[in-house]
């Protein structure tokens, strides 16, 4: 999916965007979650508080590596009102929230971007904590050890961006020490990330959202098939309809 951050006001740079320069940036949000042990080492009912512990997380979908904070300056995390502090704010990468609970929700973010020009991006992802029903689950998996991956993809998409914002989105920062050049990167690299070996590669989730593509396009065409027929039914009624409603009034004028 795309989404567009829609230019906010204007200031004195405006003069210096790029007119008809478009840049795309793909970031993936996941939810990882673990089912807790209890304290005799069995696993808890779904109904206990803290039956599971749970991340959400943004990461860059062009490069593993790639610093985001180059253009995004804050997440915000919008969890459950049940939660203490329900709002989560996060400037630094990796952009995460760590919590525990029971159930499952939707949980909403706001990507707040360096240059304030661009209106914070506003999506939503359901944090999922079992398996669906008829969700075909690996054999002997252990969600005390590994978690339940829940990732989608998801593109930014910039308009005419101001000139040095551009410059960020397009190359990474630069930094010098020693006399050497070398490519920032952030605190904690997504490579070295603890959940890192249960995440999915770039390249598999952008192929699942191609086949969701194609499912929904799918879906599409059969709705509008079945629109269609139920359309051509409901002419087909009424046109009976008319005719009985004449043949009837024509009888009781006649008699």
């Amino acid at each position: 999916m795309s989404s567009t951050p829609v230019v906010e006001g204007t200031s004195s740079s405006s003069s210096n965007r790029l007119n008809n320069v478009v840049v795309r940036k793909p970031i993936i949000v996941g939810t990882y979650s673990f089912q807790k042990n209890s304290e005799n080492g069995n696993q808890p009912s779904s109904s206990t508080s803290q039956a599971f512990r749970w991340t959400i997380l943004v990461r860059s979908g062009e490069t593993e590596d790639e610093d985001l904070s180059e253009y995004i300056r804050r997440v915000e995390f919008n969890l459950h009102s049940t939660f203490a502090q329900p709002r989560r704010i996060v400037e630094t990468p990796p952009f995460q929230v760590e919590e525990q609970g029971w159930g499952e929700f939707e949980i909403n973010l706001r990507i707040f971007f360096q240059d304030t020009n661009e209106r914070p991006l506003e999506m939503k992802h359901w944090l999922k904590l079992r398996p669906d029903d008829g969700e075909v689950v690996p054999t002997g998996v252990d969600y005390t050890k590994s978690p339940l991956v829940s990732e989608t993809y998801e593109e930014i998409v910039f308009q005419s961006p101001h000139e040095w914002f551009y410059e960020k989105l397009t190359k990474p920062s630069i930094t010098r020490g020693n006399g050497n050049t070398s490519v920032f990167l952030p605190p904690i690299k997504i490579s070295q990330h603890p959940l890192r070996p249960f995440m999915k590669s770039i390249e598999d989730i952008k192929s699942e959202e191609r086949e969701n593509e194609v499912k929904l396009l799918d879906l599409e065409k059969f709705l509008r098939t079945q629109i269609n027929n139920h359309q051509s039914q409901i002419l087909l009624v009424d046109s009976d309809y008319r005719a009985y409603r004449d043949h009837f009034y024509k009888y009781n004028i006649s008699g």
